[in-house]
């Protein structure tokens, strides 16, 4: 009796696996790509303004970012920002060979978790619309990762053009091109390749919802890799996620309040709070502690061929400490104890410990070969001071060898990042 052929079945957890990450450039994420308006801002042009130290003749050096809305469409919108993920996962997909991305609407609802539909289709076209009459200009931002030297002044667009349809149909249209793309410009795609990268958590990114927990999320992200806190003046942050509006402390306090609940709730963060800061201009700072899906602590293995072929070729050099910290890789793990058991140590410092250790970096800083640190704004050099403390206290622990002898059972993916939280 001939067998019965049955079609095969998608398997649905493999899909979920394809598209559970993506990977991002690190200066995409630290400044705001869209505004958080829903509706259209009030102006057109966008401009942030950092200052980083002074020069040899003590004049002020800065970093700027600057985003320039056409008259026509404006300013890209906080919906957009799920477009944005979708653009960076479909270029994966891609290999980032070509800047040409055939793709239909329907894949860039599934991969942002949006549902299809007439309003959604409305939706990303406004966004690739505005993302290609959009310019963004970035001044002292990018390091070159050959020379390591900052790029003095960058500009470019995300999308150079697009034509979006529905679903997948055969053959190409009369023009030659494909009936539904979209093509990125040189530079943003150039970023992604050749970049300083980091992965983006897509299964968490489509539980949140739209609002601010989503630009927050892409900025602490970023922030918080390989750290076991992160503090951020509140008018700071306002800027850093594109924050649209004017707004006392008292409200930035409880418009913030809500979207890093929960973030919470997401386990992204494990705790914050907001607390007194030392800097005149920004009186109130954030401090965010992460939880267990923070500081790249997801797995990219599942990914496609291009996250692991990644790390492979050391694209990622320091901040893929996390990215695969699983029992088969037992050197990133003693990694990510020896990082936690550091910031444990100096988070349990006596202050008055703590306040002779950060006086003698301090001084070894200003004495050393960091001596332009002097120029710098006391924010930095205390952060600097910081980390050195941090670094002479990771000095103390043991070796790898040592380590590995010593423990009994190796610490779990989850638990590693944990413990410095």
């Amino acid at each position: 009796m001939p067998k019965t052929l049955t079609a095969a079945r998608p398997n649905k957890q493999s899909r979920q696996d394809q598209l559970a990450s993506t990977w991002e450039e690190i200066g995409f994420a630290e400044f705001p790509i869209v505004t958080t308006s829903l509706k259209r801002p009030a102006v057109d042009t966008l401009t942030f303004v950092e200052r980083l130290a002074n020069d040899d003749q003590g004049r002020p050096i800065s970093r700027s970012w600057k985003m320039v809305g056409s008259k026509e469409y404006g300013l890209p919108r906080l919906p957009d920002l799920d477009i944005f993920m979708a653009i960076l996962k479909l270029l994966e997909q891609h290999g980032y060979e070509k800047k040409l991305v055939i793709c239909t609407a329907n894949e860039i609802c599934e991969i942002a978790g949006i549902a299809r539909g007439g309003q959604t289709y409305s939706r990303i076209r406004e966004a690739m619309i505005r993302f290609q009459t959009t310019n963004y200009v970035a001044e002292n931002h990018f390091i070159d990762p050959k020379t390591g030297t900052r790029v003095v002044s960058e500009g470019w667009d995300i999308i150079t053009d697009h034509r979006i349809v529905a679903d997948r149909v055969g053959g190409r249209s009369a023009d030659g091109l494909p009936p539904s793309y979209f093509a990125v410009s040189n530079p943003f795609l150039s970023r992604l390749r050749h970049g300083k990268v980091k992965p983006i958590d897509l299964a968490l990114w489509r539980q949140l919802p739209l609002g601010l927990a989503k630009p927050m999320f892409h900025y602490l992200d970023k922030n918080l890799y390989q750290k076991g806190r992160h503090e951020v003046g509140l008018r700071k942050l306002s800027q850093r996620i594109g924050l649209t509006g004017v707004y006392d402390l008292a409200q930035l306090k409880r418009l913030c309040g809500r979207p890093l609940s929960t973030l919470v709730t997401k386990q992204f963060l494990k705790d914050f709070r907001f607390e007194q800061s030392k800097m005149p201009e920004d009186p109130w700072k954030l401090v965010v502690f992460p939880g267990p899906r923070a500081r790249g602590s997801i797995r990219v293995a599942g990914s496609d061929a291009s996250g692991p072929q990644r790390i492979a070729d050391n694209r990622i050099t320091k901040n893929s400490t996390y990215l695969e910290a699983d029992t088969d890789r037992p050197k990133n793990v003693y990694k990510a104890w020896c990082h936690a058991e550091a910031e444990r140590r100096y988070r349990a410092l006596p202050p008055e410990e703590l306040k002779r250790l950060l006086a003698e970096s301090l001084r070894e800083l200003e004495q050393g070969h960091h001596w332009k640190t002097a120029a710098f704004p006391e924010y930095f050099r205390t952060r600097m001071a910081e980390r050195r403390v941090v670094r002479g206290l990771a000095k103390g622990l043991p070796s790898f060898e040592e380590w590995r002898v010593s423990a009994t059972t190796l610490p779990s993916q989850s638990s590693a990042p944990d413990a410095a939280s």
